[in-house]
């Protein structure tokens, strides 16, 4: 029902037969006998007992039970359910406006463990100005930026790289999204510019502008999505991912309409090349959730350097996209910051430059490893500050050490005072 009301009918239509399929095996076959007998013996002779005495003395009845009627199905609904009422109840097309809380006069020196060696991203196509020893928490910071609301956006760059060091140029994205077939784009977008560096920009991609849409955009790994749990149950399934690739690019054919009305992802491969053909920028283009996965895609087409943050990955959809992308493009233009338990960054297979990092939410908090602030805490509290402030949520939210004191205030009390 919900993928026939967003339109893509092909994969209803699937989904119909596969579950008149079920069934018909569900309600229509030897199991359901035996669940309902408890032994083949019972067949030839008069049902006399009742079913609660039945499943009580047979084994075998309580053996398929709980295969076919076990709580891991009663998870898996319920888990949809949740995710369904959210797109329909949540999200908002207004940006978040809460007001940047952070702290210069404290530190975090970083863990001396090898953990995360990708903290300074040290590759020539990737630090940002003023950033060298910073580069992988400033891409996290920058991708949860995308959410802030535009009247805002200037004084959180002020906080975090200092004022006057980082511009939001709205201008720009204003500009070219007028000029862009006058249609009005569900994906939203910053652009960030550097008066130290005046030909550097950096895109980031917020993704949808509410959860229904959510839903829609997901349609972009729905076949990935399907085969990956697919592969999950299979025997030695790893051995067909060869397989599971060209069956993720016939799927594709499947639904290649609805495929082109959620392909966000070539607005901003186009707002790239207009920067680099038109403004002479060199672009970089970070994001996170499905913004990161489009921001992946959008880098891999273009071949600039895409930094995402709890992203989808692409390797078992790149030949669905148009134009479609290869492994190399991926492998080398693409990196995606990975937290523990996040369910959307475990969508598709990732490509081979990412960086995997703790979440330490509490595990009863599903979408707790989801959350952009609580990645940009671990990788400040892990590779250290740098130079950048400390976001009074990583204490106060997220339950973080306090920081060391440069002056000797207490961490604490100076956030309270920001309230």
């Amino acid at each position: 029902t919900v993928l026939f009301s967003v339109g893509n009918y092909s994969i209803s239509i699937l989904f119909f037969v596969l579950g008149l399929v079920s069934g018909c095996r569900h309600y229509i076959n030897c199991a359901a006998v035996l669940r309902s007998l408890g032994s083949l013996d019972e067949l030839d002779a008069i049902y006399t007992k009742g079913d609660a005495d039945f499943r009580e003395k047979s084994r075998l009845s309580n053996i398929i039970g709980k295969v076919s009627q076990g709580r891991r199905r009663n998870v898996w609904v319920g888990e949809f359910l949740v995710i369904l009422l959210g797109a329909y109840g949540g999200g908002s097309s207004d940006g978040d406006q809460l007001k940047a809380k952070f702290l210069d006069d404290f530190a975090y020196p970083g863990q001396r463990t090898l953990a995360y060696p990708t903290c300074r991203m040290t590759s020539e196509a990737t630090p940002i100005p003023g950033g060298q020893n910073s580069s992988l928490s400033d891409y996290a910071m920058l991708s949860s930026m995308a959410y802030r609301d535009v009247n805002i956006t200037q004084s959180w760059l002020d906080a975090w790289f200092g004022k006057g060091n980082a511009v939001d140029s709205n201008d720009l994205v204003t500009e070219f999204k007028e000029s862009y077939d006058g249609s009005q784009s569900i994906v939203s977008y910053k652009l960030t510019t550097f008066p130290s560096s005046p030909n550097f920009a950096i895109i980031t991609v917020r993704g949808t502008v509410v959860a229904w849409d959510a839903m829609a955009d997901a349609q972009l790994w729905c076949a990935a999505i399907l085969l990956q749990i697919a592969r999950s149950l299979l025997p030695l399934g790893f051995m067909w991912t060869p397989i599971i690739e060209n069956l993720v690019e016939a799927m594709s054919i499947l639904e290649s309409e609805q495929l082109k009305s959620v392909a966000f992802y070539q607005q901003t491969s186009d707002f790239i090349g207009w920067l680099l053909h038109e403004r002479g920028y060199n672009t970089h283009i970070a994001g996170h959730s499905l913004g990161g996965g489009l921001a992946m895609i959008s880098g891999a087409q273009m071949g600039v350097p895409a930094i995402a943050l709890s992203g989808p990955n692409a390797y078992l959809s790149r030949t669905t996209f148009d134009p479609p992308v290869t492994r190399h493009d991926l492998d080398t233009m693409t990196f995606n910051i990975i937290p523990d338990r996040d369910f959307v960054a475990m969508i598709d297979d990732v490509a081979q430059l990412y960086q995997r990092i703790e979440c330490r939410a509490p595990l009863n908090d599903i979408f707790g490893c989801h959350s952009s602030m609580r990645s940009v805490c671990e990788i400040l509290y892990m590779c250290g500050t740098n130079g950048r402030p400390v976001p009074c949520e990583c204490v106060t939210d997220y339950d973080y050490p306090e920081p060391e004191s440069l002056d000797g205030r207490s961490f604490l009390e100076e956030c309270a005072a920001l309230d």
